[in-house]
Parts: C-alpha cells; structure tokens; sequence
C-alpha cells in the first residue's frame, strides 16, 4: 500500500502540473471573453473539469499521505449541484438522475474533494446495478436528534444478493 501511495503522489504531483497549465490558458481566454461570445461556455467547461481533476489529483495526495484533507463547512447541497454537471456524464443514457435536495440544511464539515468522490463512486455504481432504463435519485434531508444532514443515494437496480449482504 505504501508502494501504491508512493506512485500516485509521483503521478499526481506530475498531474496537477499539466492542469495548472490547462487552468492558467483557460482563464486568460475567459478574461478576454464575455458571457455568450464564442468559446465563452467552452472555456469555461475546460477551466470547471480542470478544477474537478485538480480535486481529483488532491485525493490521490492525500492517499500518498502528501496532503491533508481540507475538512471546512460545505453545503451538501451546493456541492451536490456542482458535481451533478459532471455526474450527467457519467450516468448512461438509460439511467435518468434526479436530484432530490432539501433546501437550508446545515453545512457539514468535510473535504470537497472526498464528498465529490464518494457522490461520484455511489451514482456510478448505482448506475450498475441497472439493467435496462432506470433511475438513480440523490437526495438530502436533516435528522433532528443529533442534528445531522442525510446524504441518499437510490437507484431501481436489483440490489445486492443475500449472500452479498451477509458478506459486506
């Protein structure tokens, strides 16, 4: 496991340098550019996958154990919202994704880059366990006592075998 943190952060580290560059170039094409002029919207997908593969990249430090987590107050559902751009992509053209996010929860305390990711792996392994058209709901919600905000994720997929749940 050591090895394999070794690696990523050598990678990851390499990594963030391309999207340094990629960010940099796109944000001095936006500075020239106004909302609805030609490549406006592309630049500024370019420069919002860029920031979304930087977090990426932090994951992979934090893994090598060259980077703490950034745990700070984030509203879930704001977050939820931003990575769903990027979650449309990854759900297949059969899987229909609703968002179902209670508004005025409390901030939670967590590292962006983390919540992005497990949104990221539970959406996309929902979208595996349905064969056929679907639908995968992502929902938030609050629990009075303690106070606590509820992160959901359904899907229409069989669900796991008896023998698969005695295991996990």
């Amino acid at each position: 496991i050591e090895s394999v943190g070794l690696l990523a952060g050598g990678i990851a580290h390499d990594f963030n340098n391309i999207l340094t560059t990629i960010m940099a170039n796109a944000e001095m094409g936006l500075m020239g550019l106004g909302a609805g002029q030609p490549l406006h919207e592309e630049l500024s997908e370019i420069l919002q996958a860029a920031r979304a593969a930087r977090d990426l990249v932090a994951q992979l430090l934090a893994l090598s154990r060259k980077q703490l987590l950034e745990l700070r107050p984030i509203d879930l559902g704001q977050e939820i919202e931003r990575t769903s751009k990027m979650l449309t992509r990854l759900v297949p053209a059969h899987v229909d994704l609703h968002l179902e996010l209670t508004p005025g929860l409390p901030a939670i305390r967590a590292d962006r880059g983390q919540v992005q990711q497990v949104l990221v792996n539970l959406v996309v392994n929902a979208c595996d366990a349905i064969t056929g058209a679907g639908h995968v709901w992502i929902r938030t919600r609050s629990v009075d006592a303690p106070p606590r905000v509820v992160l959901e994720i359904a899907d229409t997929g069989a669900g796991m075998s008896d023998a698969t749940a005695a295991q996990i």
